[in-house]
């Protein structure tokens, strides 16, 4: 019993690990860039720019050389919007991934707590109960 639940943790710790892991992809030009060449729906281009942490590059030549790759000014001016904070995201994303872990093991606690069979009093035993 105690084998299962513990597996149970391992599993959910894991499966956080995972989802932060595919989170974290961080688009940049060159990214947005092979999208377009591929592609891909616009929609589909600007849903990944709202979504993703990026590190675009919007000098003037990071512009020039978008425009040149064919980006429309729909998707340039979307990641001209998108703020670049990544310590600031994976800082968060640490933290949430912190808590979620707490939030397992507090329900690993709980359920093994709530497994226990209560013990049995001397009250009860010598029939004074």
């Amino acid at each position: 019993m105690k084998r299962a639940t513990g597996l149970t943790l391992a599993a959910v710790v894991l499966w956080l690990c995972i989802a932060s892991a595919f989170a974290a992809e961080v688009l940049t030009n060159d990214a947005v860039v092979a999208m377009v060449k591929a592609d891909l729906s616009e929609e589909l281009i600007l849903n990944m720019i709202k979504i993703s942490e990026n590190q675009f590059d919007l000098s003037t030549q990071g512009l020039l050389r978008l425009k040149d790759s064919g980006i429309s000014e729909t998707v340039i001016k979307a990641m001209a919007r998108r703020p670049h904070h990544p310590r600031r995201q994976r800082r968060r994303r640490a933290e949430t991934m912190a808590q979620e872990t707490q939030d397992a093991i507090a329900l690993y606690r709980q359920a093994r707590s709530s497994r226990q069979r209560p013990r049995l009093t001397s009250c009860w035993r010598s029939g004074r109960g």
